[in-house]
């Protein structure tokens, strides 16, 4: 009986250090979730074969043009609001696997900035893939931070970002891609960005993995 007991309170031990690590991992109390656009939309277009071009229009928040997209965005209960902006290039779509399909930067720059609360945002991002799922695309990137003082985001590192464009009813990439259509657009619905783990961080979460299954091998043992 004393045995279980401990092996019990150990592994509430355990989870409390792996609980540890994930919210060091996770940035901290809140990840940065971006609210639906309500400025701006993507537009992708294709410009002859399978060339298909990719651009932020419709909106102007003072970055060089109509250029941006600009929402609500949340850290926690802190609400405040978030602009993406492109200039140069365009990116342009590389030859898809499957229907993910990588992005050319071509010298382009893609800028995002977050302010509320009191609190900021801001860096440089990189679109890496864009993955078409019928009337949603589901854009991956990465974001250099040039300044920050939200807590878990830290000036000089890097945050991962997602984001959905909900293409309504219009065509999708793929069809953009092949040539069927000229040309589709949509608005960024949802996404978030969320701060690379530090290696401390990663090491904590690494260390509560080992215990775990050190307690379930000894649990096995019995």
């Amino acid at each position: 009986m004393q045995s279980k007991t401990r092996l019990l309170l150990s592994f509430v031990c355990v989870m409390l250090l792996v609980g540890v690590g994930m919210a060091s991992i996770e940035g901290g109390p809140a990840q940065l979730i971006l609210g639906v656009g309500s400025s701006g939309d993507f537009q992708f277009v294709n410009t002859g074969g399978n060339n298909v071009t990719v651009a932020i229009a419709g909106f102007d928040c003072g970055k060089g043009g109509s250029n941006c997209i600009e929402g609500y965005g949340y850290y926690g209960a802190t609400v405040g609001t978030y602009d993406l902006w492109m200039t140069g290039g365009p990116p342009t779509l590389g030859a898809p696997v499957g229907s993910v399909y990588p992005v050319i930067m071509n010298g382009s720059s893609v800028g995002f900035s977050w302010s509320g609360g009191g609190y900021n945002l801001a860096g440089d991002v990189t679109f890496n893939t864009i993955a078409s799922s019928g009337y949603t695309d589901l854009f991956n990137a990465t974001m250099l931070i040039t300044s920050s003082t939200l807590p878990g985001y830290t000036a000089g590192d890097y945050a991962l970002m997602d984001f959905t464009v909900n293409l309504g009813s219009n065509p999708s990439l793929d069809a953009v891609y092949q040539g069927q259509v000229g040309s589709t657009e949509g608005y960024l619905s949802s996404g978030e960005a969320a701060p690379v783990p530090e290696p401390s961080s990663m090491l904590l979460f690494g260390s509560g993995m080992v215990g775990i299954a050190g307690l379930l091998r000894r649990k096995l043992n019995f």
